[in-house]
């Protein structure tokens, strides 16, 4: 033995020592039949390894799990995939500042005014209305919702924080298709083999049958809708549009485009939602505006009209579509299903009662002024639990419990009051403005379909907010996620445009299309070109346009 080597023979022996005690344990735990601790210890050693090997890169986790809002099953902890990925992306970059091995300082705008005071506004709301959980056994339940929101205020935490790489910022539409798709993979496989419903929700929860999901309000489905399906069909068609003009999935030359549109779209009819299909084709124009070909807008209204025409007059003549697809399909003319038009007439007659309930009576909101929170009693759980249907009065009875009008103004009424909508209100019109700066701006450059994809979305969700089916505390936590992308994405393009003025990486920073065009630089609508500056369009080291 060589004393200068005795540090090393010391460390050696400490790891030998330590694996050989780890090994006896976990043997002892699967020899008592612990295997959830063990299960436990193995899934932390699987996160510390990922974070080492991701480094800084780890706030990735967050966009790529932020569609799995289901549970690990066999880890039995109250918390999403979806919570797991930021709570390990932001106790990661804890440290990396702690360490220094970040240093870069955000700065802060009027979205993160508009965030903190939104966040800051739910505090008094809980302190006014405290509620607990009933895995807490608290008398008041209910409170997930504010753990929700604070776990997407987290995420865009990370996000305005992470370290910017233009090419890993090009992949976020990529990274986010991820999740989607693996939700969709799985409802699918319970879809065409449902013996597999069981053991997969062992897995992952929502893949686990009606009858096996405890603790929510079950929606009585005799269309045999799959909501996952949807998840997939918006985000593919959101991706396809951002990167390719819609015009292209028609050509014969381009038919890779044409078979996945024609899957996403097909995934969106199977679901049964008709707001997804009304989505889809909104991001179908957006992308068409955005391009400055607003003539194709027109050209899909025709396609459109055209499927929609040989669908109905072919359905039970020359085939059957699901009735899922007819009830998507059911608000426009049609020889649609009975059944299929019965469900989504109820549907919207049920919704539209819902909502002058809310308006006329008083039992259901108390204070419409500051809000009566997001709790409920242990027995009003209970009636919401007994539900066995959504057209049932029992079912109706139990969304009005909990806030679930589907109608954005009206849940934000119910949970924070006018006051809370205020606020609320304003931080969605300027990520609606933001948005569109930013996809304007972007236009000719590399991240522009990074941008469509980010903004589309924001740009267009006020109306279901309003419209169809929004919710106070889920569209909260959208905006916070969606404001982190939005900083991302301004840093970026600020970035490629320092890039661009300073002559560096010209070649990869402007696509070959439109010829002529400058990053940073936009035509205006009435014919005059004007520079970046002067189109808000943030400068080297801005972090949003002002």
């Amino acid at each position: 033995m060589k004393l200068d080597r005795l540090q090393e023979y010391v460390t050696g022996a400490v790891i030998l020592l330590l694996g050989i005690g780890f090994a006896l344990y976990c043997g002892s735990l699967i020899g008592g039949g612990n295997t959830h601790t063990l299960g436990l210890i193995f899934t932390g050693i699987l996160i510390l390894a990922l974070c080492i090997s991701m480094r800084t890169s780890v706030w990735l986790l967050v966009p790529l799990c932020w569609e799995l809002t289901g549970k690990v099953t066999a880890l039995n902890v109250p918390l999403l995939v979806r919570d797991m990925a930021v709570l390990v992306a932001f106790g990661s970059y804890l440290i990396f500042y702690a360490l220094k091995l970040l240093r870069a300082k955000p700065v802060f705008d009027l979205i993160d005014l508009l965030v903190i005071a939104n966040l800051a506004y739910l505090a008094t709301v809980f302190l006014r209305n405290p509620v607990g959980a009933k895995w807490f056994g608290s008398d008041m339940v209910g409170g997930r919702p504010y753990f929700d929101i604070f776990i997407a205020f987290l995420a865009f935490t990370v996000l305005k924080r992470a370290p910017l790489d233009l090419k890993t910022v090009r992949l976020l539409p990529l990274i986010s298709l991820l999740g989607a798709a693996f939700v969709s993979l799985g409802s699918m496989i319970t879809l065409v083999w449902p013996s597999t419903a069981s053991p997969l929700g062992r897995v992952y929860s929502s893949f686990a049958p009606p009858e096996l999901q405890s603790g929510q309000i079950i929606n009585e489905d005799v269309i045999g809708r799959r909501p996952l399906f949807a998840v997939v069909g918006q985000r593919g068609m959101q991706l396809l549009s951002s990167y390719f003009s819609p015009f292209s999935f028609l050509s014969p030359h381009n038919p890779l485009r044409f078979f996945a549109a024609i899957a996403f779209t097909a995934c969106i009819l199977l679901s049964g939602f008709r707001s997804a299909l009304f989505t889809i084709f909104v991001y179908v124009c957006l992308s068409s505006y955005f391009r400055k070909r607003k003539q194709d807008i027109i050209f899909f209204c025709l396609i459109a009209s055209a499927f929609v025409g040989v669908a109905a007059l072919g359905n039970g003549r020359l085939f059957t579509l699901p009735l899922s697809a007819q009830r998507a399909l059911s608000f426009l003319p049609g020889d649609w299903d009975y059944e299929a038009v019965s469900d989504a007439r109820s549907s919207s007659e049920w919704r539209y009662q819902m909502w002058n309930m809310v308006m006329t009576e008083e039992k259901w909101i108390k204070n419409k002024w500051l809000g009566d929170g997001f709790g409920f009693t242990r027995y009003e759980l209970g009636i919401m639990e007994s539900v066995q249907g959504f057209t049932t009065g029992v079912g109706q009875e139990a969304f009005l419990i909990s806030g679930t009008y589907h109608s954005g103004p009206l849940s934000a009424i119910r949970y924070a009051g006018l006051v809370g909508l205020a606020l609320f209100a304003p931080l969605m019109i300027l990520l609606v403005v933001r948005a569109y700066r930013l996809i304007r701006a972007c236009y000719g450059t590399t991240l522009f379909p990074v941008a469509l994809f980010v903004g589309m979305p924001m740009v267009f969700a006020p109306f279901p907010f309003i419209f169809v089916a929004g919710g106070y505390d889920s569209s909260m936590a959208e905006a916070f996620f969606s404001a982190g992308l939005l900083k991302i994405l301004e840093r970026a393009h600020a970035s490629l445009l320092a890039a661009t003025e300073t002559g560096t990486n010209v070649r990869r920073s402007i696509l070959a299309r439109p010829a002529g065009h400058r990053p940073g630089v936009m035509t205006h609508p009435r014919g005059r070109v004007a520079t970046a500056q002067l189109h808000n369009t943030p400068r080297a080291g801005d972090s949003s346009p002002r």
